[in-house]
Formats: C-alpha cells, sequence, structure tokens
C-alpha cells in the first residue's frame, strides 16, 4: 500500500513539475516585453531632449553662421539702380538721369529741367562710356523736371512709390562733380519742406544724404529700391538737401509722356508767418499745410482730391496735377480745367486749375 502510494505521489509530482515549470518561462518572456518596452520609450525620450537642445543652439547661433547677403539689401539696390543712372550733358552742364521706364526699343528717362534748360536740343547721355544724343520730350517748370528719350534696347524698368518717413535711410545716385556716377547716403530729416530760395519755388523732401554738384537729377531711393524723388537742390549744408517727391514727378512725367498737348498745372508755393504753415496756391485758391492736416483758406478741411486721399501738400499737387483728376469746365464762354474737392463732412468743393 505504501508503495502504491508513493508511486502516485510521484506520478502527482510528475504531473505538476511541468505545470510550474511553464509558469517560471512565462514570467521572464512578459518581464522581457516591459523591459523593450521601457527602453524604446527611454530612447524616444533622450531624442526628444537631444532634437531640442540641437534645434536650441543652432537658432542661437544661425546669425553667425548665415553666409552675406552681397553686402545687405541697400548694396543690391544700389546695384540695380546703378545699372539705370547715367551721365548726362546739355552745352557742357553736367547732371544725371535715371530710367523711367522702358518701350518700344526707347527708354525714357528723368532729370531736373534746371541741367537741360540752357540746350534742351543738344542733350546727350553717356552709356557704355560714350555719348548718345536724346531727344527732349518735354518739361515742367513748376517741379523742375524734364523727359528726354534715347535709343535702348536691353531690360525693361518701371517705378514703385516709397513709402518713406522722418528717419527712414535714403540713398542718391549722381553724377557728383561731373566726374561719374557716385552714391550718397542719408535718412530723411523732414516730409514738407517750403524752399522759397530760388525759383521755381516747391515743395520737398529734406535729406541728409549729400548732393553734390552734378548729381541734380539723380533717383533718391530707399532701401527696398522704391523711389523716394529726385535730387533736386543742395545747400551750403552737406546734410541739408532737397529732393523732389516721387508722387509730384509721377503726375508731371505722365503728363509730359502720356498728354503731351496740354500745358502744366501753374502753381505757387510759400510760407505763412502768421501760421507758420507752407502754402500752395493755384489759379483763385490757396492751400495751406499746418503739419495736421491739409485746408482752404477758409480753414476747412480737405479730405480728397478726385476721390483720393490727401493728407499733406505733397499730395495735394500731385493730385491737382495729374490729368487723370482734372475737368474741363464750360463758364461764362470760357473753358476752365478743375479738380474736385472733398472736404470734412462730405462736402464737394470744385477748384480751378488752370
Amino acid at each position: 500500500m505504501n508503495n502504491e502510494k508513493e508511486q502516485v505521489s510521484v506520478d502527482r509530482t510528475a504531473e505538476t513539475l511541468p505545470e510550474d515549470k511553464t509558469v517560471e518561462e512565462k514570467k521572464p518572456s512578459e518581464d522581457g516585453q516591459i523591459s523593450v518596452i521601457y527602453n524604446l520609450v527611454r530612447l524616444l525620450i533622450i531624442i526628444a531632449i537631444s532634437f531640442v537642445i540641437v534645434f536650441t543652439i543652432s537658432y542661437a547661433i544661425m546669425p553667425f553662421l548665415r553666409l552675406p547677403d552681397e553686402g545687405g539689401s541697400f548694396a543690391r539696390t544700389t546695384r540695380e539702380w546703378n545699372s539705370r543712372t547715367f551721365e548726362i550733358d546739355a552745352d557742357g552742364v553736367k547732371g544725371t538721369a535715371f530710367v523711367a521706364e522702358t518701350g518700344e526699343g526707347n527708354a525714357y528717362l528723368i532729370t531736373c529741367y534746371h541741367v537741360i534748360e540752357s540746350d534742351t536740343l543738344g542733350v546727350k547721355v553717356k552709356i557704355g562710356g560714350a555719348y548718345q544724343e536724346a531727344e527732349f520730350v518735354g518739361k515742367d517748370e513748376y517741379c523742375d523736371i524734364a523727359v528726354v528719350k534715347i535709343e535702348f534696347e536691353g531690360r525693361n524698368y518701371t517705378l514703385s512709390q516709397a513709402s518713406a518717413g522722418i528717419g527712414d535711410g535714403v540713398r542718391i545716385l549722381g553724377n557728383s562733380g561731373g566726374k561719374g556716377v557716385k552714391a550718397a547716403e542719408g535718412i530723411v530729416s523732414d516730409m514738407c519742406y517750403a524752399d522759397l530760395s530760388t525759383d521755381p519755388k516747391g515743395i520737398f523732401y529734406e535729406v541728409t544724404a549729400h548732393i553734390a554738384e552734378g548729381m541734380s537729377g539723380g533717383p533718391v531711393f530707399t532701401e527696398d529700391g522704391a523711389i523716394l524723388g529726385v535730387a533736386a537742390r543742395r545747400t551750403s549744408s552737406e546734410n541739408v538737401n532737397f529732393v523732389t517727391p516721387y508722387a509730384i514727378v509721377r503726375s508731371a512725367y505722365e503728363r509730359i509722356v502720356r498728354h503731351s498737348t496740354e500745358k502744366p498745372v501753374a502753381y505757387t508755393v510759400g510760407y505763412d508767418d502768421g501760421t507758420e504753415s507752407e502754402t500752395v496756391s493755384f489759379v483763385n485758391s490757396s492751400i495751406s499745410y499746418d503739419g495736421a492736416a491739409v485746408r482752404l483758406e477758409d480753414g476747412r478741411k480737405i479730405e480728397a482730391v478726385g476721390g483720393k486721399s490727401v493728407s499733406t501738400l505733397v499730395d495735394i499737387i500731385a493730385a491737382c496735377t495729374d490729368y487723370d483728376n482734372i475737368t474741363e469746365r464750360l463758364e461764362g464762354g470760357e473753358t476752365y480745367k478743375t479738380v474736385t474737392l472733398t472736404l470734412s463732412g462730405d462736402v464737394t468743393h470744385v477748384m480751378r486749375v488752370a
């Protein structure tokens, strides 16, 4: 009996051992899976932290690793303007001209009228080291602008108007001292200055960039390459020089090139000591600017001319000399050129300009 019990006991042990063994084999397998997942998560965390560290360090030192951009954007735009700016000569008077636009094998160049007024039929432009004759297209003596045309094959050029304010940087290209095109740099120091020292009297931007003799007619541009105006006058101070605003130049240019049979709109510029404001007068109306708004002589604020908003005398002159805004009216058997002003309160006022 005992032997049988022992056998049974032995048999039971034999039966249970494999089951216990199986349990022991499963435990290491589950622990291994947990360990793999844990290590994978830890690896992902390490990779993420490393990425953040590398990105942060790279971003911090990127400005020092960045390659030079060919001297900066002013350097690039100066080179672009240099390709369209030329020396000009009229009976020995040296100046500067630049391409406004091209088309049909020609280029139209803007310069100052005072540069070529002594000999409008003998204007020459220096291109590629040699002078070629230029055709006089027209002038606007009120803003001291003239347009000449030359034969030109090559790149197409257009102009975009700059949006600048006091303190913004500008560069000027011009035939400095009659010895070739050079650059001068400065800032805008005044956005509305009435220069009454010479005729014609005008409204200008004042800049600190030096305008040497021979640079009259040169382009004045901002860092993005947009045109601010035309170098017009220099003073005894190197840091006080005057630029004809491009908005005024553009209206004159459009009349000369596209409305060649029309006469320029006459206006005079002055300064009111009592109100300490610049003024511009047309046929029978005077408009003043006190640094805050443009107003008629009766004090009413002008909001727009021909539907275009105005806020300075530059805007007023540009809008009132723009033939797209001018309407002919017949009164008392005479034909007048007029513009429509929108005053505060949406009141309209018709003003004669010619």
